[in-house]
């Protein structure tokens, strides 16, 4: 008996953008809006081949797990979509089906929890939906992202069974009060509950690699005190940006909340001169920058702030 159908494709939006991180030069992204029957509310998902030298080598799938998001990150156009919606498992889990089934079947999936929401705060809903896929792709593997406010949902991700590839954690300051004052809803935000749960996860998955996202802002990090305060937190808890953590240098897309919280993105210069700070000055073996979209007004729950009604 075939299984009710939760989403309906509204849009499909073709973007890219220059990836330097360690094995892509490029990635093409197909975007979509499909329509959640349940709420009548926009969801969006995307695909995004991950090329090198023009070859697409991976292909990432990106789900969102919440329509809206309660964070109220200020960089992120995600919680200004209305009231929040936890999605329900099968509403996650057919936006994977949905975008694999347009893939070809040479390239290697990877399911990533990383579009709208925060997956810490439904850790059990992701986990259902990454097992339901491992049975329809048994060659799947898996990513997500989180900034942390429910440090024990990050614990229970790193589910034995689930073939994570990396978690990521945003992470863009040394300190607990600037923190606050980017995640603005997350008020119970502990940065050392939330380091000791990730500590947590290297000892139950060692395999697993570990990314601290350290999203570049104008005026609020972009500096080298900043940049050593975050390594030097990291390695304090044991971190220590090798071979299993990473630190990964980002863009900051510019949203209208970005805007209206007057967040400003620094240039490409300044990422490149943290960058090679952090590996002469500090000795980071592994650290990367991450570029922006070609069209960076969709990035961040940008998109679908466009499209909701």
């Amino acid at each position: 008996m075939a299984q009710a159908r939760q989403l309906k494709l509204e849009k499909k939006y073709i973007d890219c953008y220059p990836y330097a991180g360690h094995h892509f030069n490029g990635q093409k992204a197909e975007r979509y809006i499909f329509r959640l029957k349940r709420l009548d509310k926009p969801i969006e998902a995307s695909a995004y081949q991950q090329q090198l030298n023009g070859k697409t080598i991976k292909v990432a799938i990106e789900l969102s797990s919440m329509f809206s998001c309660p964070m109220g990150c200020k960089f992120c156009a995600s919680g200004s979509l209305g009231k929040v919606s936890f999605l329900t498992v099968a509403e996650i889990l057919e936006q994977g089906k949905l975008i694999a089934k347009t893939i070809t079947k040479s390239n290697l999936l990877h399911f990533c929890f990383q579009g709208i929401g925060e997956p810490s705060l439904i850790s059990a809903n992701i986990i259902q939906v990454a097992k339901k896929l491992l049975k329809l792709y048994p060659k799947a593997k898996f990513k997500v992202s989180t900034m942390g406010c429910n440090p024990q949902g990050i614990v229970e991700l790193a589910d034995n069974n689930i073939p994570w590839e990396a978690m990521q954690i945003t992470l863009p300051h040394y300190q607990e009060k600037k923190l606050k004052e980017i995640f603005t809803n997350a008020s119970q935000y502990n940065l050392k509950k939330v380091l000791s749960a990730v500590s947590k996860i290297r000892k139950l998955r060692p395999e697993v690699r570990i990314k601290f996202n350290y999203v570049c802002i104008k005026g609020f990090n972009d500096n080298k005190k900043t940049i050593k305060g975050v390594v030097n937190l990291l390695r304090r808890n044991n971190f220590f940006l090798n071979d299993e953590t990473e630190l990964k240098i980002s863009y900051l897309n510019p949203t209208d909340p970005a805007e209206y919280f007057k967040l400003e993105p620094v240039k490409a210069e300044k990422h490149y001169e943290l960058l090679r700070y952090a590996q002469k000055e500090l000795g980071v073996k592994n650290v990367y920058v991450f570029g922006a979209m070609k069209n960076i007004r969709v990035g961040c729950g940008q998109l679908i702030k466009n499209n909701t009604n």
